[in-house]
């Protein structure tokens, strides 16, 4: 059971992170971003947020770290295995990047 929480908590950390603030692989999470209605600069950076729900959903990430949190759950309520196995990539990519500030400062 703990280890579902960290597995869930990582999860939802990983994924609200790379909506909110990263490029993603093929510049995904940017594209969706610019989706919403947020601009970049020519380095990736947002500028401008639109002032619309999802903008705002999207542009917070202790807001949209929530609502992924809340569907992990609903998931793992659902099938544990599923949660579980959409979960993991999510949560080992955050332990390496905590592993890579730890060593790399």
């Amino acid at each position: 059971m703990l280890l579902d929480l960290v597995v869930g908590g990582l999860f939802t950390f990983r994924l609200s992170s790379l909506i909110s603030k990263e490029n993603g692989p093929f510049h995904v999470f940017k594209g969706f971003r610019g989706f919403v209605g947020i601009t970049h600069d020519d380095n990736g950076e947002p500028v401008a947020y639109p002032e619309t729900f999802f903008g705002e959903l999207v542009y917070c990430m202790r807001c949209n770290s929530v609502w992924i949190g809340a569907a992990w759950c609903v998931i793992y309520i659902i099938s544990r295995e599923t949660a579980l196995c959409i979960g993991l990539p999510f949560a080992l990519s955050a332990v390496s990047m905590a592993v890579d500030r730890w060593i790399h400062g």
